[in-house]
């Protein structure tokens, strides 16, 4: 784990496991922090509205929740962006295992 990615933690894979789960991080949300998460996940849904050929650009891109909850369409290029190698290590991961790589 390099030092300064705190996502390489225990702590990063239980928060990218619950935020692929939106019933459950809505509840750890609002339980922990008091929050709601529910625009969050509302405005993430629009991904799979978007229309062929554009660029989504998710930056913190975090777990990956955009592209592996709502996958946006096949001629939609998806690019991820994160401070934290292993939250990146975790988006590419997903997409590789999602659609066939693109050069």
């Amino acid at each position: 784990m390099a030092r300064d990615d705190f996502y390489a933690s225990a702590f990063g894979s239980f928060y990218s496991a619950y935020m692929r789960r939106p019933w459950l991080a809505r509840r750890i949300s609002q339980l922990v922090w008091g929050g709601d998460l529910g625009p969050y996940y509302d405005r993430m849904a629009a991904i799979a509205e978007i229309d062929t050929g554009r660029t989504i650009v998710d930056c913190p891109c975090g777990a990956g929740v955009a592209f592996s909850l709502f996958s946006p369409p096949p001629d939609v290029r998806y690019v991820a962006v994160d401070l934290s190698p292993s939250m990146l290590a975790r988006v590419r991961a997903r997409g590789a295992s999602a659609r066939p790589t693109r050069h």
